[in-house]
């Protein structure tokens, strides 16, 4: 929804035929910059579109890191057996 609030315009390879397409487009390239997997089709253009999906990939390594780390400290626990 920030792309969203910012304005489709800052936000290079947009289908902009109708809202519903930019929605999904806008939607998917957050995914896309969340998981870091970035295909390249959609581009931020301007400084507070590229802040908003630099912030976005931080928050998706961070969020990622921080899940990896808590599923290893769960199946890793030293268990003693006599």
């Amino acid at each position: 929804m920030i792309y969203y609030l910012i304005g489709v315009e800052h936000l290079t390879g947009i289908d902009k035929s109708d809202p519903l397409n930019e929605f999904i487009d806008v939607f998917f390239f957050s995914s896309q910059t969340f998981t870091t997997v970035g295909y390249g089709r959609i581009a931020p253009v301007g400084f507070l579109a590229s802040l908003v999906a630099t912030f976005e990939a931080f928050l998706g390594l961070l969020t990622f890191a921080i899940a990896t780390g808590l599923f290893y400290g769960r199946f890793s626990r030293p268990r003693a057996y006599l």
